[in-house]
Protein backbone atom coordinates (compact mmCIF):
# COMPACT_ATOMS: atom_id res chain seq x y z
CA UNK A 1 0.00 0.00 0.00
CA UNK A 2 1.32 3.55 -1.02
CA UNK A 3 2.34 5.69 2.19
CA UNK A 4 1.18 9.18 1.71
CA UNK A 5 3.88 11.71 2.81
CA UNK A 6 3.48 14.64 4.91
CA UNK A 7 4.83 17.63 5.35
CA UNK A 8 5.31 20.78 7.41
CA UNK A 9 7.02 24.11 6.22
CA UNK A 10 7.41 27.18 8.50
CA UNK A 11 8.09 30.42 6.66
CA UNK A 12 9.75 33.17 7.79
CA UNK A 13 6.80 34.66 9.49
CA UNK A 14 6.27 31.97 12.35
CA UNK A 15 3.46 30.62 9.16
CA UNK A 16 3.15 27.09 8.68
CA UNK A 17 2.17 25.09 6.02
CA UNK A 18 1.37 21.27 6.23
CA UNK A 19 0.45 19.25 2.77
CA UNK A 20 0.31 15.73 1.20
CA UNK A 21 1.27 14.59 -1.61
CA UNK A 22 -2.09 12.16 -1.91
CA UNK A 23 -3.12 11.85 -5.55
CA UNK A 24 -5.90 13.94 -6.70
CA UNK A 25 -9.44 12.49 -6.86
CA UNK A 26 -10.98 15.80 -8.39
CA UNK A 27 -11.37 17.69 -5.23
CA UNK A 28 -9.08 19.91 -2.91
CA UNK A 29 -9.53 20.71 1.19
CA UNK A 30 -7.65 23.78 2.76
CA UNK A 31 -8.14 24.86 6.44
CA UNK A 32 -6.50 27.68 7.89
CA UNK A 33 -6.73 26.61 12.03
CA UNK A 34 -5.60 29.39 14.26
CA UNK A 35 -4.02 28.38 17.62
CA UNK A 36 -6.97 30.18 20.08
CA UNK A 37 -9.97 28.76 22.11
CA UNK A 38 -12.51 29.51 24.12
CA UNK A 39 -9.34 28.44 26.99
CA UNK A 40 -7.71 31.64 25.94
CA UNK A 41 -10.30 33.67 27.00
CA UNK A 42 -9.91 35.99 29.80
CA UNK A 43 -13.19 35.65 32.14
CA UNK A 44 -14.09 39.25 30.80
CA UNK A 45 -13.98 37.64 27.10
CA UNK A 46 -16.09 34.70 27.12
CA UNK A 47 -17.21 33.52 23.91
CA UNK A 48 -15.16 36.17 22.27
CA UNK A 49 -13.29 33.34 19.98
CA UNK A 50 -16.10 32.13 18.70
CA UNK A 51 -18.22 35.65 18.34
CA UNK A 52 -14.89 36.82 16.19
CA UNK A 53 -15.39 33.35 14.37
CA UNK A 54 -18.88 34.28 13.33
CA UNK A 55 -18.02 37.84 12.71
CA UNK A 56 -14.97 37.26 10.40
CA UNK A 57 -17.77 36.05 7.61
CA UNK A 58 -19.42 39.38 8.02
CA UNK A 59 -16.92 42.03 5.91
CA UNK A 60 -13.28 41.61 4.81
CA UNK A 61 -11.05 43.01 2.16
CA UNK A 62 -13.48 44.57 -0.43
CA UNK A 63 -16.49 42.38 0.58
CA UNK A 64 -19.11 43.03 2.80
CA UNK A 65 -21.07 40.16 4.06
CA UNK A 66 -23.50 39.83 1.32
CA UNK A 67 -20.57 39.81 -1.49
CA UNK A 68 -18.65 36.72 1.18
CA UNK A 69 -21.88 34.69 0.99
CA UNK A 70 -22.00 35.03 -2.71
CA UNK A 71 -18.35 33.90 -2.89
CA UNK A 72 -18.88 31.09 -0.83
CA UNK A 73 -21.54 29.83 -2.98
CA UNK A 74 -20.05 30.35 -6.13
CA UNK A 75 -17.28 28.08 -5.37
CA UNK A 76 -20.19 25.51 -5.18
CA UNK A 77 -18.54 23.07 -2.53
CA UNK A 78 -18.72 23.89 1.17
CA UNK A 79 -17.00 26.89 3.32
CA UNK A 80 -17.34 26.92 7.09
CA UNK A 81 -15.70 27.37 10.35
CA UNK A 82 -15.71 25.90 14.07
CA UNK A 83 -14.46 27.24 17.63
CA UNK A 84 -13.16 24.83 20.02
CA UNK A 85 -11.68 24.82 23.27
CA UNK A 86 -7.95 24.91 22.05
CA UNK A 87 -8.36 26.21 18.42
CA UNK A 88 -10.86 27.90 15.77
CA UNK A 89 -11.14 26.41 12.26
CA UNK A 90 -11.77 27.72 8.94
CA UNK A 91 -11.95 25.28 6.17
CA UNK A 92 -12.90 25.03 2.45
CA UNK A 93 -13.85 21.90 0.52
CA UNK A 94 -13.96 22.76 -3.57
CA UNK A 95 -13.18 20.93 -6.82
CA UNK A 96 -9.72 21.59 -7.60
CA UNK A 97 -9.94 23.99 -9.89
CA UNK A 98 -11.46 26.65 -7.65
CA UNK A 99 -8.81 25.84 -4.59
CA UNK A 100 -6.96 28.85 -5.56
CA UNK A 101 -10.34 31.11 -5.12
CA UNK A 102 -11.15 29.26 -2.02
CA UNK A 103 -8.26 29.85 -0.68
CA UNK A 104 -8.05 33.68 -1.51
CA UNK A 105 -11.46 34.34 0.24
CA UNK A 106 -10.36 32.54 2.95
CA UNK A 107 -7.02 34.42 3.55
CA UNK A 108 -8.59 37.71 2.92
CA UNK A 109 -11.36 37.31 5.93
CA UNK A 110 -8.35 36.27 8.26
CA UNK A 111 -6.22 39.00 7.57
CA UNK A 112 -8.51 41.93 6.82
CA UNK A 113 -11.52 41.89 8.83
CA UNK A 114 -13.74 44.63 8.91
CA UNK A 115 -15.08 43.53 12.31
CA UNK A 116 -17.94 46.12 11.64
CA UNK A 117 -19.69 47.42 14.59
CA UNK A 118 -22.92 46.79 13.82
CA UNK A 119 -22.16 43.50 12.43
CA UNK A 120 -20.91 42.84 15.82
CA UNK A 121 -24.13 43.46 17.29
CA UNK A 122 -26.04 41.68 14.72
CA UNK A 123 -24.57 38.49 15.89
CA UNK A 124 -24.13 39.05 19.08
CA UNK A 125 -27.88 38.34 19.15
CA UNK A 126 -27.77 35.80 16.63
CA UNK A 127 -25.02 33.95 19.28
CA UNK A 128 -27.60 34.72 22.08
CA UNK A 129 -29.97 32.66 20.36
CA UNK A 130 -27.26 29.92 19.87
CA UNK A 131 -26.92 29.69 23.44
CA UNK A 132 -30.73 29.67 24.05
CA UNK A 133 -30.72 26.27 21.38
CA UNK A 134 -27.93 25.05 23.13
CA UNK A 135 -29.82 25.27 26.44
CA UNK A 136 -32.72 23.60 25.13
CA UNK A 137 -30.58 20.78 24.85
CA UNK A 138 -29.89 18.03 27.36
CA UNK A 139 -26.75 16.43 25.87
CA UNK A 140 -25.35 19.90 25.54
CA UNK A 141 -25.93 20.68 29.14
CA UNK A 142 -24.68 17.59 30.33
CA UNK A 143 -21.79 18.17 28.30
CA UNK A 144 -20.91 21.60 30.31
CA UNK A 145 -21.56 19.94 33.52
CA UNK A 146 -19.03 17.55 32.98
CA UNK A 147 -16.53 19.72 31.97
CA UNK A 148 -17.10 21.85 35.36
CA UNK A 149 -17.15 18.06 37.14
CA UNK A 150 -13.87 17.57 35.50
CA UNK A 151 -11.39 20.60 36.03
CA UNK A 152 -10.71 22.97 38.14
CA UNK A 153 -12.05 26.17 36.96
CA UNK A 154 -10.44 28.23 34.92
CA UNK A 155 -9.84 27.74 30.91
CA UNK A 156 -11.77 24.62 30.04
CA UNK A 157 -14.92 24.87 32.06
CA UNK A 158 -16.67 27.79 30.52
CA UNK A 159 -18.55 27.20 26.93
CA UNK A 160 -17.01 27.99 23.79
CA UNK A 161 -20.31 30.41 23.05
CA UNK A 162 -19.74 32.11 26.40
CA UNK A 163 -22.64 33.52 28.19
CA UNK A 164 -25.54 35.89 27.49
CA UNK A 165 -23.57 37.88 30.51
CA UNK A 166 -20.20 37.46 29.26
CA UNK A 167 -21.62 38.66 25.77
CA UNK A 168 -22.92 41.93 27.36
CA UNK A 169 -19.63 42.82 28.46
CA UNK A 170 -18.12 42.71 24.76
CA UNK A 171 -17.24 45.25 22.28
CA UNK A 172 -15.82 46.26 18.98
CA UNK A 173 -12.69 47.51 20.65
CA UNK A 174 -12.45 44.13 22.75
CA UNK A 175 -12.72 42.16 19.19
CA UNK A 176 -10.29 44.17 17.48
CA UNK A 177 -7.77 43.57 20.21
CA UNK A 178 -8.08 39.98 20.75
CA UNK A 179 -8.07 39.38 16.95
CA UNK A 180 -4.55 41.40 17.16
CA UNK A 181 -3.62 39.17 19.72
CA UNK A 182 -3.82 35.70 17.78
CA UNK A 183 -4.69 36.30 14.22
CA UNK A 184 -1.02 36.86 13.13
CA UNK A 185 0.99 34.64 11.18
CA UNK A 186 2.65 32.67 13.84
CA UNK A 187 -0.16 31.13 15.16
CA UNK A 188 -1.42 30.24 12.11
CA UNK A 189 -1.66 26.71 9.98
CA UNK A 190 -2.67 26.54 6.65
CA UNK A 191 -3.38 22.85 5.87
CA UNK A 192 -4.09 21.60 2.36
CA UNK A 193 -4.70 18.17 0.42
CA UNK A 194 -6.13 17.63 -3.26
CA UNK A 195 -5.29 18.30 -6.68
CA UNK A 196 -5.35 22.28 -6.14
CA UNK A 197 -2.65 22.34 -3.66
CA UNK A 198 0.44 23.58 -5.79
CA UNK A 199 -1.52 26.45 -6.64
CA UNK A 200 -2.32 27.28 -3.17
CA UNK A 201 1.48 26.91 -1.61
CA UNK A 202 2.39 28.89 -4.18
CA UNK A 203 0.14 31.83 -3.22
CA UNK A 204 0.64 30.95 0.41
CA UNK A 205 4.26 31.31 0.20
CA UNK A 206 4.23 34.28 -1.65
CA UNK A 207 1.67 35.87 0.55
CA UNK A 208 1.89 34.87 4.79
CA UNK A 209 6.24 34.97 4.51
CA UNK A 210 6.06 38.63 6.01
CA UNK A 211 4.33 39.92 8.67
CA UNK A 212 5.36 37.87 11.62
CA UNK A 213 7.46 39.66 14.82
CA UNK A 214 4.42 40.82 16.95
CA UNK A 215 6.43 38.68 20.11
CA UNK A 216 5.16 35.77 22.03
CA UNK A 217 2.07 34.72 22.62
CA UNK A 218 0.09 34.62 25.69
CA UNK A 219 0.93 31.44 27.63
CA UNK A 220 -1.64 28.67 28.01
CA UNK A 221 -2.31 27.43 31.73
CA UNK A 222 -2.21 23.40 31.90
CA UNK A 223 -5.38 22.17 33.25
CA UNK A 224 -5.86 20.81 36.56
CA UNK A 225 -8.42 18.42 37.23
CA UNK A 226 -10.58 18.21 40.40
CA UNK A 227 -13.17 15.44 40.11
CA UNK A 228 -16.64 16.07 41.49
CA UNK A 229 -19.78 15.71 40.68
CA UNK A 230 -22.70 18.14 39.37
CA UNK A 231 -26.21 17.25 38.74
CA UNK A 232 -29.18 19.86 37.07
CA UNK A 233 -32.84 18.71 37.99
CA UNK A 234 -35.08 18.59 35.24
CA UNK A 235 -38.09 17.44 33.91
CA UNK A 236 -37.12 15.17 31.07
CA UNK A 237 -37.58 11.97 30.01
CA UNK A 238 -34.69 10.34 30.19
CA UNK A 239 -31.12 11.23 32.96
CA UNK A 240 -28.51 12.05 30.23
CA UNK A 241 -25.08 11.23 32.15
CA UNK A 242 -21.10 11.21 31.58
CA UNK A 243 -19.05 9.25 33.64
CA UNK A 244 -14.94 9.89 32.66
CA UNK A 245 -12.02 10.95 34.51
CA UNK A 246 -8.32 11.91 33.34
CA UNK A 247 -6.46 10.19 30.88
CA UNK A 248 -3.03 10.40 29.22
CA UNK A 249 -1.97 13.24 26.77
CA UNK A 250 -1.39 13.32 23.58
CA UNK A 251 2.10 11.38 22.40
CA UNK A 252 1.79 9.43 25.92
CA UNK A 253 2.34 6.35 25.16
CA UNK A 254 -0.51 5.44 27.31
CA UNK A 255 -2.67 7.02 24.65
CA UNK A 256 -2.95 4.21 22.95
CA UNK A 257 -4.31 2.10 25.80
CA UNK A 258 -6.92 4.59 26.31
CA UNK A 259 -8.02 4.49 23.24
CA UNK A 260 -8.27 0.71 22.85
CA UNK A 261 -10.06 0.55 26.41
CA UNK A 262 -12.65 3.14 25.51
CA UNK A 263 -13.35 0.92 22.27
CA UNK A 264 -13.40 -1.93 24.28
CA UNK A 265 -16.06 -0.19 26.56
CA UNK A 266 -18.07 1.50 24.31
CA UNK A 267 -16.50 2.36 20.98
CA UNK A 268 -18.51 -0.42 18.81
CA UNK A 269 -21.07 -3.00 18.02
CA UNK A 270 -19.82 -5.46 20.12
CA UNK A 271 -18.21 -3.31 22.64
CA UNK A 272 -18.92 -4.81 26.50
CA UNK A 273 -21.16 -1.41 27.78
CA UNK A 274 -23.11 -1.63 24.40
CA UNK A 275 -24.15 -5.35 24.67
CA UNK A 276 -25.28 -5.43 27.89
CA UNK A 277 -27.00 -2.32 28.64
CA UNK A 278 -28.61 -1.76 25.10
CA UNK A 279 -28.23 -5.35 23.37
CA UNK A 280 -28.80 -7.79 26.35
CA UNK A 281 -30.24 -5.77 29.44
CA UNK A 282 -32.14 -3.54 27.12
CA UNK A 283 -31.67 -0.45 29.32
CA UNK A 284 -30.61 2.63 27.26
CA UNK A 285 -31.17 3.51 23.53
CA UNK A 286 -27.96 4.46 23.18
CA UNK A 287 -24.38 4.26 24.98
CA UNK A 288 -20.66 5.37 23.65
CA UNK A 289 -17.09 5.94 25.19
CA UNK A 290 -14.58 8.51 23.65
CA UNK A 291 -11.31 8.79 24.65
CA UNK A 292 -10.38 12.84 24.00
CA UNK A 293 -6.83 14.27 24.15
CA UNK A 294 -4.60 17.32 23.23
CA UNK A 295 -1.18 17.90 24.21
CA UNK A 296 -1.80 19.49 27.80
CA UNK A 297 -4.62 17.39 28.88
CA UNK A 298 -6.77 14.04 28.00
CA UNK A 299 -10.01 12.97 29.34
CA UNK A 300 -11.99 9.20 28.97
CA UNK A 301 -15.62 9.64 29.14
CA UNK A 302 -18.78 7.07 28.91
CA UNK A 303 -22.29 9.27 27.36
CA UNK A 304 -25.38 7.21 28.12
CA UNK A 305 -29.38 8.39 28.44
CA UNK A 306 -31.43 5.99 30.15
CA UNK A 307 -35.41 6.81 32.05
CA UNK A 308 -35.48 7.40 35.53
CA UNK A 309 -36.78 4.05 36.18
CA UNK A 310 -33.75 2.13 34.99
CA UNK A 311 -31.16 4.69 36.01
CA UNK A 312 -29.83 2.66 38.87
CA UNK A 313 -29.75 -0.79 36.96
CA UNK A 314 -27.46 0.93 34.30
CA UNK A 315 -25.28 2.97 36.87
CA UNK A 316 -24.81 -1.37 38.23
CA UNK A 317 -23.85 -2.21 35.13
CA UNK A 318 -21.77 0.38 34.72
CA UNK A 319 -19.90 -0.73 37.48
CA UNK A 320 -19.67 -4.29 36.57
CA UNK A 321 -18.25 -3.87 33.57
CA UNK A 322 -15.55 -1.45 35.47
CA UNK A 323 -14.93 -4.05 37.58
CA UNK A 324 -14.50 -6.91 34.31
CA UNK A 325 -12.20 -5.11 32.91
CA UNK A 326 -10.08 -3.57 36.32
CA UNK A 327 -10.29 -7.58 37.38
CA UNK A 328 -10.07 -9.89 34.42
CA UNK A 329 -7.65 -9.14 30.95
CA UNK A 330 -9.52 -9.01 28.12
CA UNK A 331 -9.40 -12.22 25.76
CA UNK A 332 -6.94 -11.82 22.80
CA UNK A 333 -10.19 -12.20 20.00
CA UNK A 334 -11.76 -9.04 21.88
CA UNK A 335 -8.08 -7.24 21.52
CA UNK A 336 -7.83 -8.15 17.99
CA UNK A 337 -11.30 -6.49 17.10
CA UNK A 338 -11.00 -3.60 19.25
CA UNK A 339 -7.45 -2.75 17.34
CA UNK A 340 -8.73 -3.80 14.05
CA UNK A 341 -11.52 -1.16 14.84
CA UNK A 342 -9.56 1.91 15.90
CA UNK A 343 -6.96 1.18 12.66
CA UNK A 344 -9.74 0.82 10.23
CA UNK A 345 -11.20 4.13 11.26
CA UNK A 346 -7.37 6.07 11.34
CA UNK A 347 -7.39 4.88 7.61
CA UNK A 348 -11.12 5.47 6.08
CA UNK A 349 -10.76 9.55 8.01
CA UNK A 350 -7.45 9.65 5.71
CA UNK A 351 -9.51 8.65 2.37
CA UNK A 352 -10.99 12.08 2.11
CA UNK A 353 -8.84 15.56 1.26
CA UNK A 354 -11.11 17.22 4.65
CA UNK A 355 -10.49 14.11 6.71
CA UNK A 356 -6.23 14.74 6.08
CA UNK A 357 -6.62 18.49 6.27
CA UNK A 358 -8.27 18.15 9.66
CA UNK A 359 -5.46 16.00 11.00
CA UNK A 360 -2.32 17.51 9.46
CA UNK A 361 -3.75 21.13 10.34
CA UNK A 362 -4.26 20.05 14.34
CA UNK A 363 -0.79 18.35 14.96
CA UNK A 364 0.99 21.25 12.60
CA UNK A 365 -0.42 23.67 15.58
CA UNK A 366 1.59 21.79 17.81
CA UNK A 367 4.57 21.56 15.28
CA UNK A 368 4.91 18.35 14.10
CA UNK A 369 3.09 15.77 11.45
CA UNK A 370 0.10 13.34 12.39
CA UNK A 371 1.99 10.09 13.30
CA UNK A 372 2.01 7.98 9.96
CA UNK A 373 -0.08 4.62 10.06
CA UNK A 374 2.59 2.60 10.47
CA UNK A 375 3.36 4.25 13.66
CA UNK A 376 -0.22 4.13 14.96
CA UNK A 377 0.04 0.12 14.02
CA UNK A 378 3.02 0.02 16.41
CA UNK A 379 1.65 2.05 19.28
CA UNK A 380 -1.62 -0.35 19.10
CA UNK A 381 0.49 -3.34 18.28
CA UNK A 382 2.31 -2.66 22.31
CA UNK A 383 -1.44 -2.57 23.89
CA UNK A 384 -1.66 -5.76 25.99
CA UNK A 385 -4.66 -7.65 28.41
CA UNK A 386 -2.17 -6.47 31.28
CA UNK A 387 -1.69 -2.93 30.01
CA UNK A 388 -5.92 -2.99 29.76
CA UNK A 389 -6.11 -4.01 33.02
CA UNK A 390 -3.33 -2.08 35.16
CA UNK A 391 -4.59 1.06 33.57
CA UNK A 392 -8.29 0.52 33.92
CA UNK A 393 -7.82 -0.33 37.96
CA UNK A 394 -6.62 2.98 38.34
CA UNK A 395 -8.79 4.75 36.16
CA UNK A 396 -12.17 2.91 37.38
CA UNK A 397 -11.68 4.30 41.17
CA UNK A 398 -14.73 6.00 42.03
CA UNK A 399 -12.91 8.60 43.34
CA UNK A 400 -11.31 9.59 39.92
CA UNK A 401 -14.30 9.93 38.26
CA UNK A 402 -15.69 12.94 37.62
CA UNK A 403 -20.27 12.83 36.42
CA UNK A 404 -22.35 15.12 35.34
CA UNK A 405 -26.01 14.12 35.24
CA UNK A 406 -29.39 16.17 33.26
CA UNK A 407 -32.78 15.23 33.81
CA UNK A 408 -34.60 13.80 36.18
CA UNK A 409 -32.47 12.37 39.04
CA UNK A 410 -33.76 11.34 42.26
CA UNK A 411 -34.27 13.70 44.85
CA UNK A 412 -32.41 12.53 47.84
CA UNK A 413 -28.97 11.86 45.51
CA UNK A 414 -26.54 14.54 46.01
CA UNK A 415 -23.77 12.18 43.99
CA UNK A 416 -24.51 9.74 41.44
CA UNK A 417 -23.87 5.93 43.50
CA UNK A 418 -20.88 4.79 41.55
Amino acid sequence: MRQTIERLETLSSGFRLAWDDTPSVGTTALAFFVGVGSRDELPSEWGLAHLLEHLLFKGAGPWAAPEIARRMDDLGGEVNAFTTRDYTCYYAKVLDHQAVEAYELLTTMIKAPWLDPQEFKRERRVIREEIRESRDDPDDLADALYLEALFDGGDLTHDTLGTPGSLAQLDPDTVRSFFERWYHPGNVVLAVSGGGRDGVLVRARDEWEQGGGLGALPSRTTPRYRIRHRIRRQPLEQVHLIIGGPAPVLGDPESYTAWVLATLLGGQNSSRLWQSMREVKALVYSVQTQYTAERDYGELATYLSVGPDRLEMALAEYRNQMTRLSTEPVSADELTRAVRVIETAALLAQETPDGRVMRMGRWGLWGTTPPTPSLVHTGLAAVTPERIQTWAQSFFDARQQAVAAVGPVPKGWRRIPL
